[in-house]
């Protein structure tokens, strides 16, 4: 899973814009912009993970698309463990939800102790369409 940042011209002002890129589906947000994504408390003596996911959607009746950030919601017990979360290809029109983990956020207890990048950034590297297409291999 791929972050890629972007320098952008916007009438004629530089912005910087991070995006994330799932299949064929872009979401971006400006770095000095953000998104809340809303945590459950955890429970007392007990571990648990959650993901943040770019969650792509895509209405069947009208085919319209969005994607949106969410947080998927883990198993309390003595282990955190990650959630599952929806694995679908967009691309052959067949699934209309697929979720791209970005972040697991590690619970213990009633406190957040780490928030970990399940993703890695290119920094405005030249891409080839070989190295993409070796993303969707299985």
């Amino acid at each position: 899973m791929e972050v890629s940042k972007d320098v952008k011209k916007k009438k004629s002002e530089e912005t910087v814009q991070d995006e994330v890129k799932n299949q064929e589906t872009q979401m971006g947000v400006e770095l000095t912009d953000y998104v809340d994504v809303t945590i459950e408390n955890g429970i007392s003596g007990s571990n648990r993970n959650d993901l943040i996911v770019m969650r792509y959607e895509r209405n069947a009746d009208t085919s319209i698309e969005k994607a949106s950030l969410v947080a998927i919601k883990g198993t309390s017990g003595s282990v955190g463990e990650d959630p599952e979360y929806n694995t679908g290809n967009i691309l052959d029109g067949g699934d209309l939800i697929d979720d791209m983990p970005l972040f697991r956020v590690k619970i213990e207890s009633l406190t957040i102790t780490a928030v970990e990048p399940l993703f890695t950034v290119l920094e405005n590297e030249p891409i080839s369409i070989e190295f993409i297409n070796s993303l969707f291999e299985e």
